[in-house]
């Protein structure tokens, strides 16, 4: 199991001050409280590249924008799994399985975006568990679907130390363990 301290020797020192995020605000838009490492995260950093590929965005100062910014983030797996009762689902070898369906965020424990790929791919959390802590890693690229059972730290380090391999993303990522550090304007 990953430390948040791991994940701090990987990405650096912060170089940009983060905006500051009412966690408070976004808990009461969203109608759950979310994982303790991903707020530590944010409230140490601003946005954040991994090897040029996994975006990890900050959800910013206002919490509505970042509502309607996640559901529109979520809105083409709606599209694409509306009419299916279930789904790909890869194993960490890459061979695929029929599986049903997970939720879609606003849905009870309906998958909840928080990153994104260069690819297109989607990095969600799956919200089944009433404790944030314990909510699992969903990747997909839209037609296939990855599931990790693990925190948010515990993905990206493992990730970047290649300890954890997500089939989805391309067999050289990470080529490095370089993580950018960059601000968003005109939120």
């Amino acid at each position: 199991m990953a430390e948040f301290a791991d994940l701090e020797v990987i990405i650096g020192p912060p170089v940009i001050t983060p905006s500051p995020v009412d966690w408070a605000a976004v808990e009461r838009a969203f109608g759950l409280r979310f994982p303790m490492d991903y707020k530590r995260l944010f409230d140490r950093y601003d946005n954040l590249e991994f090897d040029n590929f996994l975006g990890v965005f900050s959800p910013g100062p206002d919490a509505d924008a970042m509502l309607a910014g996640i559901g529109d983030a979520l809105e083409p797996l709606r599209v694409l799994t509306a009419d299916s009762e279930s789904i790909y689902l890869v194993d960490d070898y890459g061979q695929s399985s029929e599986a049903p369906r997970f939720p879609i965020f606003p849905e009870p424990g309906g998958l909840l975006h928080w990153g994104a790929t260069q690819n297109g791919d989607s990095c969600l959390w799956l919200t089944t568990d009433t404790d944030p802590e314990r909510w699992d890693i969903v990747v997909t690229d839209g037609g296939d679907w990855w599931h990790f059972h693990g925190t948010f730290v515990d993905f990206l380090v493992g990730v970047m130390e290649r300890k954890i391999r997500c089939p989805i993303f391309p067999d050289d990522f990470p080529s490095i363990r370089r993580v950018d550090q960059f601000e968003v304007h005109d939120r």
